[in-house]
Formats: C-alpha cells, sequence, structure tokens
C-alpha cells in the first residue's frame, strides 16, 4: 500500500524535456545541432494542433533505451523530417526499418493483431498503435522494473508476461486511441448513442491545444503538459495490470 501511495502522488517529468515547433530549416538546424550535443536523441511529429495519438507516442518512447533522452522537433517541413532520428503521425512513410512511423497515407493497411481473434473488429493503428507495437515489450519491461514488479522467476515466465500484457494492454488502452483518431466509432453507424464521452484521454489532451483567443498561443509547453497527462494514464495502465491484477491471479 505505501509503494502504491508513492507511485501515485508521483507525477511525470516532461517540463525538462526540449521542444520547438517550426517550419525554418536553419532554426530546426541549430536546435537539432544544440540537441545532438548534449546527447539527445531527435523524435519528430508534426507541427499545428496535437493530438492523442501522438503525444502518447513521444510519451511511450521515454521508455526505451534509445529514446529515454529525447528532444522534440515539431514540423511539417519535409527537410526537416530529414533532420530526426525518428518521425511519427506525419511524412506519409511507414517503415520501422528507417524509424518512420506515419498513417495517414493511403497505402496504411497495418493492424496490431496480425491474426485477428475471431469475432474482432480491426482497427487500423495510429502513430501510438504503431510505436507500441514496435517498442511496447521494450517499453514494458522496463516500466516494470521500475515499478518493481514480479513478472517471473525466469527469463521465459517474464518473456510470457511481457508478450500477454503487450497484447492485453493494447486492447485495453492503446486500441481506443488509435479507432479515436482514425475516426472509429465506438457503436455501429446506425446505432445513436445515449450519450457522448468528453472525459478520454483523448477529449483530454485536445482541449490542452492552446485556444483561438488564449494570449499564449505557443503549443510547445502544452505539448509538454499533454505528455504529462498521457504518460500518467499510460503508467496507471500497466501499473494496475502489473501492480493489481497479476498479483490477484496467485490468491
Amino acid at each position: 500500500f505505501k509503494q502504491e501511495m508513492e507511485y501515485l502522488k508521483d507525477e511525470p517529468e516532461t517540463q525538462a524535456i526540449q521542444i520547438i515547433s517550426t517550419e525554418d530549416v536553419e532554426e530546426a538546424k541549430e536546435f537539432v545541432d544544440n540537441a545532438r550535443g548534449q546527447g539527445l536523441k531527435i523524435v519528430g511529429t508534426h507541427s499545428g494542433a496535437f493530438h492523442c495519438d501522438e503525444v502518447l507516442a513521444c510519451t511511450m518512447l521515454k521508455y526505451t533505451e534509445e529514446y529515454a533522452n529525447p528532444a522534440i522537433v515539431r514540423s511539417r517541413n519535409p527537410e526537416i523530417h530529414e533532420l530526426v532520428d525518428i518521425l511519427m503521425d506525419v511524412g506519409d512513410v511507414f517503415d520501422p526499418s528507417k524509424k518512420r512511423f506515419d498513417h495517414h497515407q493511403k497505402t496504411f493497411d497495418s493492424y496490431f493483431d496480425d491474426v485477428p481473434k475471431e469475432g474482432s473488429y480491426p482497427i487500423k493503428m495510429s502513430s501510438a498503435g504503431l510505436i507500441y507495437k514496435y517498442f511496447g515489450k521494450e517499453i514494458l519491461r522496463n516500466i516494470g522494473k521500475q515499478f518493481g514488479a514480479n513478472l517471473g522467476s525466469t527469463e521465459e515466465e517474464i518473456t510470457k508476461t511481457i508478450e500477454d500484457s503487450h497484447k492485453d494492454i493494447y486492447h485495453s488502452f492503446v486500441k481506443e486511441i488509435d479507432a479515436i483518431d482514425n475516426g472509429v466509432s465506438i457503436t455501429n453507424k446506425d446505432v445513436r448513442p445515449r450519450y457522448k464521452i468528453t472525459t478520454g484521454l483523448g477529449s483530454r489532451i485536445g482541449r490542452l491545444n492552446p485556444a483561438w483567443n488564449a494570449e499564449d498561443k505557443c503549443p510547445n509547453k502544452w505539448f509538454l503538459k499533454a505528455m504529462s497527462v498521457g504518460e500518467k494514464d499510460f503508467l496507471d495502465a500497466i501499473y494496475s495490470k502489473y501492480m493489481i491484477s497479476r498479483p490477484a491471479y496467485n490468491i
């Protein structure tokens, strides 16, 4: 219980992350050169209004070894995209070997499950699903270590736990983000919902975009705030899986 309370009172740290939104190549180069000089990896996504999928994608990458210390470049300029180490949600390219993870191109047709369960509704991935699919097992392992979770007594058991959790957390958490970003309704079109859900993670992150009449319209600090919001929910989902649900199996 003490460990749980210590976890719950902690807020994710994102304010120290260096971030820039620009379409100017020279400005971007200066930022990137400075960040690389500090040993930071350059994470790229689009500028303008931010959405839950790329916010969560940037957040999840913090829990990988390679991108644990990122600097974020937000731009729609293809020249600037060439400067980054990994690019998400923009660029019209999906190629994991090149660290390019966009899903907007007409040719995109990728799903989390290679073989969907019978009766399930396949949903194309957004940038959140893509990053989770290709980096998720490392992310879950690293977060499990941070929580001090008992994932198994042998490497074989740990690997099995990670693989099962990878699927479970996608379907219970990340899939919702993919669906909303791709415009997939929770009900069939011929079914009228009795109410709307406006308190979900996607809605809360969307509301953090600067309002049209805001005095400070710079999106960068709000993007980082959105990362904190997404990170807390993501960690909560994993904490519940590892530290509450999983131990209950042994009771």
